[in-house]
């Protein structure tokens, strides 16, 4: 099994570290395919962007839906709006020497 870091596609920050969740996959995914992520673990990315305005505010407007859909600065109140529930293809794979670890990054 490999050893993977899922992300979500944020367009001004590759590979956000504060939003990825541990995952283990028996191959490698490539760009473009389609990676059904169990909704646990889909919540825990959304958690972990909503835990701070500045994080959820990487994600803006892509990731609001709702009455937030064109929010280019989203405030608290638009956090309930934030969702990466259509997140299935994948966007980037990196490597990094000397880890083990694969960053693949996740869009819609």
């Amino acid at each position: 099994m490999f050893k993977i870091h899922l992300h979500i596609y944020a367009p001004e920050n590759f590979m956000d570290r504060q939003v990825s969740v541990p995952i283990e996959l028996p191959f490698v995914p490539q760009k473009g395919d389609y990676l059904f992520v169990p909704e646990e673990l889909i919540l825990k990315l959304e958690e972990k962007a909503k835990s701070e305005l500045e994080i959820a505010r990487r994600y803006a407007p892509k990731w609001f839906y709702r009455k937030s859909f064109d929010v280019q600065l989203p405030a608290e109140e638009n956090l309930p709006d934030l969702s990466f529930a259509d997140a299935q293809t994948v966007h980037a794979v990196a490597y990094h020497a000397n880890s083990d670890i694969i960053h693949v990054e996740i869009t819609d």
